[in-house]
């Protein structure tokens, strides 16, 4: 059985404004993971994301690798107690 958690990441850099949401979004959706992304006042962007470990592992890699004007320069990471939920949303 794959173990299932929910993870909280801090995005900075350049995340606002360059389609980092959408990004998030259907690359969730591809990975079967659920949860949402939000832009912050201060410039960052939170997301909570939930699924197997190593579907998480590589929706993290595949947002740090970046695309077109999107650039993560740093990434902060924490658990979260499980939610339900069956989609990835834009908030």
């Amino acid at each position: 059985m794959r173990k299932i958690e929910r993870r909280e990441l801090i995005l900075e850099g350049s995340v606002q404004g360059v389609g980092l949401r959408w990004f998030a979004k259907m690359t969730a959706e591809r990975l079967y993971l659920a949860g949402w992304v939000q832009n912050q006042e201060n410039g960052t962007v939170v997301i909570e994301v939930q699924g197997p470990c190593g579907q998480i592992d590589l929706f993290c890699e595949i947002l740090q690798a970046g695309r077109a004007f999107i650039s993560v320069e740093q990434m902060q990471q924490r658990k979260l107690p499980l939610e339900k939920e069956t989609q990835f949303i834009i908030r």
